[in-house]
């Protein structure tokens, strides 16, 4: 901080004690010590319009050797009988290599979430897939069409998998149920029928081929005696 331009009121020097003391009078600014603030008000410094522009601050660069310095400020003027000049100076260069560092960042950042949001899409629809179509079966089955029923594939989810296998033996045995009352139920009432597919249902029974041929020649001889 300046008083009056050319006065050093505030200073992190001073707040280090390595210069003079905080309390002490103001220090001359050209007899400071530091060679950079020095050069603010050089006649050679060219003003930035634009960070005026967008921050309201005063902003000029100035060369020292072989670094470009840009002073950044604000001029203070109600809270003393002199203006007080408050700001920072930066070198443009190593400021600009931490630009491009942020910039780089910020891009890495940014392709890290495109590659989630697109990984999030990917893992939805190969998730809701498998779900419709068990959806779609569903209404098929619902709306009596069996034979319109395609078995559900494999989807490499193993929970849908099991969700798909169970489907496939639930329709199988609608399917199987159906046929025998297609095939019994015009010769015998609906209760025989279904004892003789829980009969058929157990593929390890003994003597199941013996049975259906036994409901075969019974079915064979009550058309003759009609």
């Amino acid at each position: 901080m300046l008083y009056d331009r050319n006065k050093v009121l505030v200073h992190p020097l001073l707040i280090q004690g390595r210069i003079g003391s905080q309390a002490a009078a103001l220090h001359d600014l050209a007899g400071f010590g530091d060679g950079t603030l020095a050069e603010i008000w050089n006649p050679d410094a060219h003003f930035i319009d634009a960070i005026k522009t967008i921050s309201g601050l005063d902003a000029s660069a100035v060369r020292i050797g072989d670094r470009e310095i840009v002073f950044l400020h604000r001029t203070i003027e109600r809270y003393s009988d002199k203006p007080l000049t408050v700001g920072v100076y930066l070198d443009a260069e190593s400021e600009a290599a931490q630009l491009l560092r942020l910039r780089d960042t910020a891009i890495f950042g940014l392709v890290v979430l495109i590659i989630a949001v697109a990984a999030a899409l990917w893992i939805g629809r190969r998730t809701s897939a498998p779900i419709r179509r068990l959806a779609g079966a569903a209404r098929v089955v619902r709306a009596g069409d069996l034979d319109k029923f395609e078995p559900l594939g494999r989807t490499g989810l193993r929970e849908m998998d099991d969700a798909s296998f169970s489907f496939n033996a639930m329709v199988n045995g609608l399917k199987e149920r159906e046929l025998i009352r297609d095939l019994f139920g015009k010769y015998v009432p609906e209760s025989v029928a279904e004892q003789g597919r829980r009969a058929g249902s157990d593929r390890t029974a003994p003597g199941r081929k013996h049975h259906l041929i036994w409901r075969h020649r019974r079915i064979h001889r009550a058309d003759r005696a009609q």
